[in-house]
């Protein structure tokens, strides 16, 4: 199978930058757009960022920002985001059992509307009453008590609910 650079597809430039706590959240949600066929890369830390984005058509970055303070994670993020091109798509991958700095890393967004996801319906978790619930959840996790700020939080039980939302 020819890459998305033999392709052309490079040609089009950054479609989305996505933004995760940590490497295995990067990698898992650039994933899809390489099997899609679009130029992927991910970028191990912010630093490394500028790189990515001149070579690619989605990148992953990851922050390193789950293990740090809360003050840290916020400021980290909003260095990312400064490094983003401000006509670029961002989207915020957060863990799906809420783990992190979520409130913290969402504050450095300001005031742009919030769709919040964290299910995995194909590996059974999903999100149903504003909660994540199934697979790995022992009680089920309300996910507005750990944005820290107003979202749309829609049910999402089934992988087509969750390519709608």
């Amino acid at each position: 199978m020819p890459t998305g650079e033999q392709i052309g597809l490079s040609d089009r430039g950054l479609r989305l930058v996505i933004i995760a706590d940590d490497l295995t959240g990067a990698l898992d949600a650039a994933a899809p757009f390489a099997e899609a066929g679009l130029t992927v890369r991910v970028a191990t830390r912010p630093q490394s960022l500028a790189v990515a984005i001149g070579r690619a058509e989605v990148v992953g970055v990851s922050t390193r920002s789950r293990e740090i303070s809360p003050q840290e994670a916020r400021a980290t993020v909003a260095a990312t985001l400064a490094a983003i091109p401000q006509d670029v798509p961002v989207f915020k991958k957060i863990d799906s059992r809420l783990k992190g700095n979520i409130a913290a890393e969402l504050q450095a967004f300001g005031d742009m509307p919030l769709l919040a996801v964290p299910a995995l319906p194909d590996f059974g978790r999903v999100v149903s009453g504003g909660a994540v619930r199934g697979w790995g959840v022992d009680k089920p996790i309300p996910v507005a008590q750990f944005l820290g700020r107003p979202a749309h939080v829609p049910d999402v039980t089934t992988r087509a609910e969750m390519e709608a939302a």
